[in-house]
């Protein structure tokens, strides 16, 4: 076997190269990254100096390089972000983008929103989800034949609140409630579905309804109070968030973040409602809004805004996006994994990207951490 002795060469060389060099590449390898020479009975197609983590097996990197890569051929991805224990592992960007590069983040934006409520909740502006939404919104001022009173915040963070919404037209609503002068009478005034709390049915104008009662509750537009007590405490830069036409913030669309931002609020569910030390939102928030609460159209289960499911028994917690935005957070790995798009594209041009997109996250990438494990 070979001595291992290319790191110490390879940092000799870049201390004599400086002398001459104006400027110096800021990326550094992380510290558990080591290049070793590979041993002779290694396959002769795999390079002799190969940059590993001691963490995985030279073949699962080596795999995951691959798959990163062909995500470039995906029709306007952005990027993909890989961390583990909260720092960097992977990542790729594309089509001149960076790891500060903001886009809308489109229905990502829910899960932020849940976030805000959970803050809410903590701070005493809201005193629970079983309270009503006419506890915020005069419920008076729209007509219909059914009690409005009797939909929670609870129905409005679960999808289940029984207000009728074209869930196979999402983009056609969304653009009606952008336009809307009154927002508050296109979602109320709507026909009752189903009773409350029955069953799910998904919903920007929930989500929207949401932003208004947080609105209404704290005193502060959803932009600033998310400012305020999420965002800056994160380090993270007051974002563009689309308004309706009355000023009220879009409650489950069009905040515009980073892949950068999305690994950080990635990691802060993680982490149970920490960031850096500092406690952000409730550890009873996050356990509760990331537990199933409502049964889906599909074998997803549902929080408040948060995705559930599992890949082959590895639960997974996940905000998803109109176009391939997504957050994917894999606490047994202590993983987050990232991507962002350009979404603002033909709806079957969103409904491609999305599978592609989340097809390389859940049955490639994080399939390929799973099998590792299992052979551990």
């Amino acid at each position: 076997m070979k001595k291992i002795l290319v790191f110490l060469m390879v940092f000799l060389s870049a201390f004599l190269l400086s002398s001459c060099q104006s400027e110096i590449d800021d990326d550094v390898d992380d510290v558990n990254d080591v290049i070793v020479d590979v041993d002779d009975d290694v396959d002769d197609d795999v390079d002799d100096d190969v940059i590993v983590d001691e963490r995985f097996d030279t073949g699962l990197l080596v795999e995951l390089d691959t798959i990163l890569d062909s995500a470039g051929d995906i029709d306007n991805i952005y990027g993909i972000t890989i961390s583990i224990d909260g720092e960097i592992f992977k990542e790729r960007y594309f089509n001149n983008n960076e790891y500060e590069s903001e886009n809308n983040i489109f229905s990502v934006t829910k899960s932020i929103t849940s976030l805000l409520v959970g803050i809410a909740i903590d701070k005493g502006y809201i005193e629970s989800v079983n309270q009503s939404i006419s506890d915020y919104i005069d419920i008076d001022d729209y007509e219909t034949t059914y009690d409005l009173s009797l939909i929670k915040i609870e129905h409005l963070l679960t999808m289940s609140a029984g207000l009728v919404w074209d869930s196979s037209n999402l983009s056609g609503e969304m653009i009606s409630l952008r336009r809307s002068t009154d927002p508050l009478s296109l979602i109320l005034e709507r026909e009752l579905g189903f009773d409350p709390g029955t069953q799910f049915n998904y919903s920007d104008g929930s989500a929207h309804l949401m932003s208004v009662i947080l609105a209404e509750a704290t005193g502060m537009s959803a932009r600033d109070f998310a400012y305020e007590n999420l965002l800056e405490p994160l380090g993270i830069e007051k974002p563009y968030w689309n308004a309706d036409q009355t000023g009220v913030n879009i409650g489950g669309c069009d905040l515009f973040l980073s892949n950068s931002s999305l690994n950080i609020i990635g990691n802060l569910v993680l982490n149970k409602g920490i960031y850096d030390g500092v406690r952000i939102v409730s550890e009873e928030w996050i356990e509760t809004s990331t537990e199933n609460k409502v049964a889906t159209f599909s074998n997803n289960g549902y929080g408040y805004y948060w995705w559930l499911s599992n890949k082959w028994g590895v639960p997974l917690i996940s905000a998803r996006g109109w176009g391939g935005q997504h957050i994917y957070v894999i606490p047994e790995f202590n993983m987050v994994i990232t991507s962002s798009s350009l979404g603002s594209v033909a709806d079957a041009q969103a409904h491609s990207q999305f599978d592609e997109i989340e097809f390389i996250l859940v049955h490639r990438i994080i399939e390929l951490f799973v099998l590792d494990s299992m052979e551990e």
